[in-house]
């Protein structure tokens, strides 16, 4: 957490806004319980991602999100959220994007 502040005081809150959404999914999947006031949750770096214009980060914290409600087999949230996200094929490139979204897709689906 510390060095996620250094990165704030650095200016570099682009790559800061990258490495806290797998924070926050490390933090997650561990049981960690993550202080309300840390600006540590999936929608209000949803928010920081869309006024930043980020698709990259908004497309990737929406995939964090779909996995971690898998893994959790929280299938009613994960079709909600899926719905909400829409084709996240489309919205650029990067590595897999397709097949990871096409697997998540299918897993929420069946269920």
């Amino acid at each position: 957490s510390t060095c996620i502040d250094i990165l704030s005081q650095l200016n570099l809150e682009p790559i800061r806004q990258g490495v806290l959404p797998f924070l926050l999914a490390v933090m997650k999947l561990r049981g960690v319980d993550v202080a309300e006031d840390d600006c540590m949750d999936f929608d209000a770096m949803l928010k920081v991602a869309s006024e930043m214009g980020n698709t990259a980060n908004h497309r990737r914290i929406i995939f964090l999100q779909m996995e971690l409600l898998v893994i959790s087999q929280e299938w009613e949230r994960a079709s909600e959220l899926l719905i909400e996200a829409g084709n996240l094929r489309r919205s650029g490139p990067g590595n897999f994007v397709g097949v990871r979204f096409t697997a998540l897709d299918a897993l929420i689906s069946l269920k």
